[in-house]
């Protein structure tokens, strides 16, 4: 199995990736309010795997649970290539998980605090790499958007593991 636009597919595939090489993974959620979860989750055997997410939707949740710094949040807004890293880190550390992905961007349909257009993302990959964060510019409707997003982060997990 290889990655494909079939988001069924690639968490799937994403599945075959973790157990084959005995990687777990967690999440920290804005935007997607859970939904890498429970596509995750929908698979049997997920446990494997899967530690946990944590779908922290308003900045004191981001604060509280996943440590970023209220500093970040304040200068650079919740919807930043600085905050996803936080998250995402902050997700493996109370996880204890050896990959974390976190998104946070704005669904719509209004736009962000500076102005932002809806479907701006950014999505963070946290992992024996190092951090890396994405940022992407998804259209459509806000439930669109969101499964744009879970999607992507799909496929950026599985580029880390296979190291491109």
């Amino acid at each position: 199995m290889e990655l494909n636009d079939n988001l069924q597919d690639n968490i799937l595939y994403l599945a075959e990736l973790l157990i084959c090489r005995k990687i777990t993974i967690s999440a920290a959620e804005s935007c997607t309010g859970g939904l890498i979860a429970k596509m995750i989750t929908d698979i049997p055997g997920s446990s494997r795997y899967f530690k946990g997410s944590a779908v922290t939707y308003c900045n004191e949740a981001k604060e509280n649970i996943l440590s970023v710094k209220h500093s970040a949040l304040l200068t650079y807004t919740a919807v930043s290539e600085e905050v996803a890293k936080e998250m995402a880190i902050g997700s493996r550390n109370i996880y204890h998980s050896d990959l974390a992905v976190s998104t946070t961007g704005y669904a719509g349909p209004g736009n962000g605090e500076r102005g932002e257009s809806p479907g701006l993302v950014y999505i963070g990959i946290s992992g024996w790499q190092g951090v890396y964060v994405f940022k992407e510019n998804f259209v459509g409707s806000r439930d669109n958007i969101r499964k744009q997003a879970v999607h992507k982060s799909i496929q950026h997990l599985i580029d880390y593991i296979l190291l491109k």
